[in-house]
């Protein structure tokens, strides 16, 4: 990880090193894990606040991803540019990937936990390959902050 004076962005770079007689191939993906906070009754001056999360894409641009909407169905969209992100209250995370060619931004739900667990993240679409004996670096960037 590399973390920059004066920014909420920090880099996260992993090191492939195939010391084995045979291709590595994977695809970079990142992603959030929260569960749903239920509230306990409305205090008085709080302001509402989304939790949840969201996306943006070339083509949707800024979308919100409900909990309730993850229940209903995975999230799936295919895109050159974007970021996947989770919110609560006044804080979020966005992953921001790196590198051209295609990611898939997607949502997932765990409905067997107690309570319910939701995933936002992506995946680099094309898989890279490491040839036997050498190396790559994968990447990505994450927004934390408020």
């Amino acid at each position: 990880m590399i973390f920059k004076k004066d920014s909420y962005v920090v880099d996260v770079n992993y090191e492939i090193n195939n010391q084995s007689d045979a291709v590595w191939q994977g695809a970079m993906y990142a992603q959030f894990l929260s569960t749903e906070i239920v509230k306990q009754g409305g205090g008085f001056g709080q302001l509402p606040s989304y939790t949840g999360a969201a996306v943006y894409t070339q083509d949707e641009n800024y979308e919100k991803v409900s909990y309730k909407d993850m229940r209903k169905g995975d999230y799936s969209s295919k895109t050159e540019s974007g970021w996947a992100a989770m919110l609560q209250h006044y804080f979020v995370g966005a992953w921001i990937p790196e590198g051209d060619g295609a990611k898939i931004i997607y949502s997932g739900t765990s409905q067997n936990a107690t309570p319910p667990t939701y995933r936002i993240g992506y995946k680099n679409e094309a898989l890279t390959s490491v040839a036997p004996g050498a190396q790559a670096q994968l990447g990505s960037s994450v927004y934390l902050g408020s």
